[in-house]
């Protein structure tokens, strides 16, 4: 998606779209990364006005677990449109090879100082924490992948400071690869006996 779409299209929000188109609404938004620092996904989810799940929870119980119209209940598919939202959008985890025998974790938490994530692939759970609005980040990588972690770059300025440290050891410059919100570090294993990789700032 083109980025001058995708700002057209989050300055729009969900309004007027339909419970289903929700859906296709987030999973669009998760496809610029470094759009923005993740403020439209956590204003989108967050809002409680007539186009929001807020509002659907509390006007008609609204859930994800089934639908029957006999009886009255408002439960739709409507409920699932949160996990790209959060998964790919938030947390920033996206496969990069079939099977996530590859993924990446480029956290974009917008105002939220820290989130917690647990996702089922097909070679293990991969665990994520981000903190300081993710500027730490702590991931269970399965020992059967390769991850690329990516930590928020901090304040304007204060990075010049500061060094990219892996598992509390700094990371050489030429092994950081440095985008516009993040700094990224590529081909990580599994940490010793199973512990966290953990990128942070120091």
């Amino acid at each position: 998606m083109r980025l001058e779409v995708w700002r057209a299209q989050t300055k729009w929000g969900v309004e007027q779209i339909g419970d289903y188109g929700t859906w296709v609404y987030f999973a669009a938004m998760a496809t610029q990364p470094t759009a923005d620092d993740g403020t439209a996904a956590v204003t989108a989810l967050t809002k409680c006005d007539a186009a929001s799940w807020c509002d659907e929870i509390q006007k008609y119980d609204a859930t994800m677990t089934r639908e029957g119209y006999n009886s009255g209940t408002m439960s739709h598919a409507w409920g699932t449109a949160a996990i790209p939202a959060v998964v790919h959008g938030v947390m920033g985890l996206r496969q990069t090879a079939p099977g996530f025998a590859s993924f990446e974790i480029k956290p974009t938490l917008g105002k939220v100082a820290s989130a917690s994530l647990k996702v089922p692939s097909p070679r293990g759970f991969i665990t994520i924490n981000a903190t300081s609005n993710g500027q730490v980040v702590a991931v269970g990588v399965p020992c059967n992948t390769e991850a690329t972690l990516c930590a928020r770059l901090p304040a304007a300025g204060a990075e010049k400071q500061l060094r990219l440290a892996l598992d509390g050891e700094v990371v050489a410059q030429e092994d950081v690869r440095s985008e516009r919100l993040h700094a990224c570090v590529e081909r990580l294993g599994c940490g010793a006996l199973g512990e966290p990789r953990t990128l942070s700032w120091v």
